[in-house]
């Protein structure tokens, strides 16, 4: 599975390396497909955003730490994330 909120000409160049050339992806015999929500780019007000700075250094404690705090949380709301990085 290949995912992305945004796709950038060299993630484009990527999949195509792996995937093909895009428009052979909706073919019967295509083992890949395409999934874009008409709704993905729609400014969602009910969600919540939070953004924090983590020294390169010293990335995995603090989300490590988050994701514990998330979770008691998740569970007493019945909800759920998502944690977008800016690299690797």
């Amino acid at each position: 599975m290949f995912s992305s909120a945004t796709v950038s000409k060299q993630m484009q160049k990527m999949a195509k390396e792996y995937f093909g050339e895009e428009e052979d992806w909706d073919l019967p015999d295509s083992p890949f497909k395409k999934l874009v929500e008409k709704s993905t780019h729609l400014n969602l007000s009910n969600l919540k955003h939070e953004f924090i700075h983590i020294a390169d250094y010293d990335k995995v404690k603090p989300l490590q730490l988050l994701m514990k705090e998330y979770k008691k949380y998740a569970r007493k709301h019945n909800t759920s994330a998502i944690v977008f990085c800016n690299s690797v």
